[in-house]
């Protein structure tokens, strides 16, 4: 079985307090994390992890979907319009970086892939979130 890292990173678009969040899809061989921050760093919000697992099966389709994704010679594309949400990926299959061609950012197969990749998270840990979320959001109008 090849040893898969991924971390998938979105943050949302430049907005002010307390709509603005970030977070991250972390899978590290079969263990995963969903690690979200409900505000800019700067401000020095918390930010709340949900720890999941996938399986031998679901991490061998996501390699064989990066491997059609991948190419070794360039870099993806990271000139970061402000403004916008970004969402960025990092790979590495068996201690090997992987980078997504900027041909594949001009198809909807990277988009594709990103959607996968927010599908693994549970409803349920998307849900403890949102409350958490929404009572940070709460909170901070309150102040």
């Amino acid at each position: 079985m090849k040893k898969l890292y991924l971390k998938y990173h979105f943050t949302e678009a430049t907005v002010p307090p307390p709509d603005y969040f970030e977070y991250l899809i972390v899978i590290d061989g079969l263990e995963c994390h969903y690690i979200f921050q409900p505000d800019y760093s700067i401000n020095k919000p918390p930010f709340w992890i949900e720890r999941f697992l996938i399986d031998e099966k679901i991490q061998s389709l996501l390699i064989n979907k990066i491997k059609m994704l991948s190419q070794h010679t360039r870099e993806i594309n990271n000139n970061m319009p402000v403004g916008d949400s970004l969402e960025w990926i990092e790979i590495i299959i068996d201690n090997e970086k992987l980078n997504i061609s900027s041909e594949v950012e001009k198809t909807n197969a990277l988009t594709e892939f990103y959607s996968f990749i927010n599908q693994l998270v549970t409803q349920e840990i998307k849900q403890t979130i949102e409350e958490k979320y929404q009572t940070y959001k709460k909170n901070f109008d309150a102040e």
